[in-house]
Order: structure tokens, then sequence, then C-alpha cells
């Protein structure tokens, strides 16, 4: 009887390891997605809303080395109405800082010199905001000559280290920070604590502002210095210029914008958000112009916008977007390219005609989706079948081999009592 029930532990065991290997191995390989959003070009922008009178604007997809770029060219024209006096204009659009490819513009078939502003923040920022809130954080590459600073250099003594500083009215902070510190904020008063710091390193505190008591304290000894902003730049710049001469080599004036991003604003930001990250980052820039339109006056403009890309459909799906800067008419084309030919959403009304695709005047946003055939199919969702499909498989095999061994269970202990019984 011991070696019978010996027998049934074994085997009951033995069914319990199968089934819970059998029931554990039912899932699939995942497919990494791959997104990108569609960039938007946003059109021409005044702080005058009357300026631009209409619009027209076309997309073309058929540059084969763009389209591999995820890029599309985009031409517009616009009308502007006649005015006594100069009208700024701005051209949204969104890019890092290291492959930056801004528009062109021409006024009546000239060209014209503008200047660059940088972005502020990451361009996701102002999904739900209007573009004017975008364009009114961007910055010129100058610095004028009266922005200064005070500079407070932390010599560590010790591997804790203890700041404590308070900011004046319109001041603000760029800091050194380590891989391991903590910073509040009570009555005022900015405490920062920085914790294994390595002896003998330097923690440099910025202080973006005219002179004020700051009743800057630490538990090492600091040296405090008035300088320009200018020379701040600088200082970081020749710190990081063979990081800067492989990561695209940005041009110092670049970082007088962020500068300019944070001066008197009374944030507090790490160095390291202005002097690696925000180069690196696609942000909204705008490229800024001025005329005097005595008369009706064209304004061409040559770019390109960003094609997003869907991983999550088989073939990728593609598509290209329009974000209005302003509420003025404005038409809209495109060239589809030969590769991809099958629109798959649009949500305004169009027509068609081979490949051009002509969209009725709009002044809201909107996109257009295609793809190299008619009916791309959702991964996501087929992967969800068939780990559905494989959970049931799993259990099927899963419940008939436990049938099998129940049945064979059955049979071995009675033929083992019938053995045993005759001898």
């Amino acid at each position: 009887m011991k070696t019978n029930l010996f027998k049934k532990i074994i085997v009951y065991f033995a069914l319990f390891v199968f089934c819970a290997v059998a029931l554990s191995v039912n899932t699939i390989t995942a497919r990494a997605f791959d997104y990108m959003d569609a960039f938007p070009f946003y059109g021409l922008y005044s702080g005058d809303g009357q300026a631009v009178v209409s619009g027209k604007v076309r997309y073309d997809l058929t540059d084969n080395n763009l389209f591999a770029n995820n890029q599309a060219q985009v031409d517009s024209e616009y009308i502007i109405a006649a005015s006594d006096s100069s009208v700024d204009f701005s051209i949204p659009f969104i890019s890092r800082y290291y492959k930056m490819q801004p528009p062109k513009v021409f006024v009546d078939g000239r060209q014209v010199e503008g200047e660059i502003n940088y972005g502020k923040y990451h361009y996701t920022v102002y999904y739900d905001n209007p573009i004017s809130e975008a364009i009114a954080d961007t910055f010129p590459a100058r610095l004028e000559s009266e922005l200064c600073g005070t500079l407070y250099t932390v010599f560590a003594e010790k591997s804790d280290i203890l700041v404590n500083l308070k900011l004046g009215d319109g001041q603000s902070l760029i800091f050194d920070r380590t891989e391991n510190y903590t910073a509040s904020s009570e009555a005022g008063r900015k405490e920062f604590l920085f914790l294994q710091t390595p002896l003998g390193n330097e923690l440099r505190f910025f202080i973006l502002g005219d002179q004020a008591d700051n009743n800057f304290t630490s538990n090492c000894t600091f040296e405090k210095r008035f300088i320009t902003c200018e020379e701040y730049v600088d200082f970081y710049y020749k710190a990081f210029e063979q990081y800067y001469l492989n990561s695209g080599n940005p041009e110092k004036e670049y970082f007088y914008s962020q500068i300019n991003a944070v001066y008197g604003t009374g944030n507090i930001v790490c160095f390291e958000d202005i002097f690696i990250k925000s180069f690196r980052e696609y942000r909204i820039n705008t490229f800024n112009f001025s005329i005097a339109p005595k008369a009706e006056t064209r304004v061409t403009v040559s770019a390109s916008a960003g094609i997003g890309y869907n991983g999550n459909y088989s073939p990728y799906l593609y598509g290209v977007s329009f974000a209005a800067a302003q509420k003025y008419p404005a038409e809209f084309s495109v060239k589809l390219n030969a590769e991809y030919p099958y629109i798959i959403n649009c949500p305004v009304p169009f027509s068609r005609e081979g490949n051009d695709i002509c969209i009725a005047p709009q002044n809201e946003n909107f996109s257009l989706k295609f793809c190299s055939v008619e009916a791309p199919l959702n991964v996501y969702e087929l992967q969800e079948k068939e780990r559905t499909k494989h959970k049931i498989i799993m259990i099927a095999l899963a419940a008939a081999f436990c049938v099998f061994l129940i049945g064979a269970m059955v049979f071995f202990i009675k033929a083992a009592d019938y053995f045993e019984n005759a001898i």
C-alpha cells in the first residue's frame, strides 16, 4: 500500500509540474512598436492678426531621400495686407538644433534675412496650448552685455555638501548637480544636499540677475564672483568642447538663447538642462523677419515638415499634419509618394486626381495618414488575438494531457495492484 501511495504522489506531482509549466508559457514575443509624431507645418504667424489675408500650402512627398529621413518638402505662399508700418512675422517649426533646417522666406521673389529664436521647452509641452505661447517661449541667440549674475563655487571638502541660498526678486538659478542630491524650499530659502560627492569636486551655483543679498551658506568653503552671463557660458562651452565636437558641434551662441530663456524668470534649472540636453531635444523654434508692405505683398516659404510613422500597423502607417498658426483661410494640396498612394484617414473633405490631393480651405488643425497598402493591419490587435489563440491551445493541450495522465495513472495503479495480488 505504501508503494501504491508513493506512486500516486509521484504521478500527481509530475502532473502538477507539467500543468504549471504549460499554463505559464502562454505569451508570444511582442513586437517593439516604433512611433514618431508628424511634426506639423504651422504656416505664417504675425502679432497683427489681420496681416495675413490668405495662404496656400503644398506638401510634396515624392522625394525619396527626404521621405527616408521622415521629411516632406513644404512650399507655401501668403498674401499680406498693405500696411503703413513694418510688420513682424514668425514661422514656427519643430527641430533639434544640431539638425536644424530653417525655412527660406522670399518677399515678392527676393529672399529675406531673418533671425532664429530657439525654444525653451520640449515641443510636447505645447500640445494643448496655442502656438502663440510656444512662440513667446523662443529666444534669440545673443546676449545683452548687461546681463550678469553671481557665481558661487563650492569646493567639496566633505562628501556630503549642504548649500542654502535665497533668490532675490527676478533672480534665477542654474546649479551643478550630482547623481545623488535632494532639494527643498522653505520660507523662501532653497536648500540643496549633495550626498557622496567626490572630494575635490567643485559645484557651481549661478544666480542670474542684479547683485542681492542671497544669504548663501555652505558647510564647505566657497568662492563668490560677479560675472557676465557670457563669461558663464564661455566656461561651460570650453569644459564640454570635446563633447560638443562629437555631438553636432553646436555654436556657443545657441546657449545664449537658453540663458535668455532663464534670465529674469525666477526659474531654478540644472546646468545639464541648458548645456547638455537642450540642443538635442525637439523644440518649437521660430524664423523671424519683418517687412513693410506698402501694397499687397506676396510672401513665399520653402520649408520642411516631419513625416510621422506608426509601427503599430503592418506595413507602417505614415502621416503629415498641419497646425494653424492663425485663423486665416488656407488652401492645401498634397503630392503623395507613388510607393504610398493609399489614404487611410483624413478628417477634412478632399478631392483626388492620381496622387494629387486637394483639401478644402482650412484654418483648423488636421492630419493626413497614408500607407503603401489599402488596409494596413493593426499589429497590436493581431498580437492580442495571437495571445488569446495561444492560451486556448495551451489550455486544451494541458487538459488533454491531464486526461491522458489520469487514465495512465489509473491503468498503471490497477495493473500494479493486480500483479502484486497475483504474486
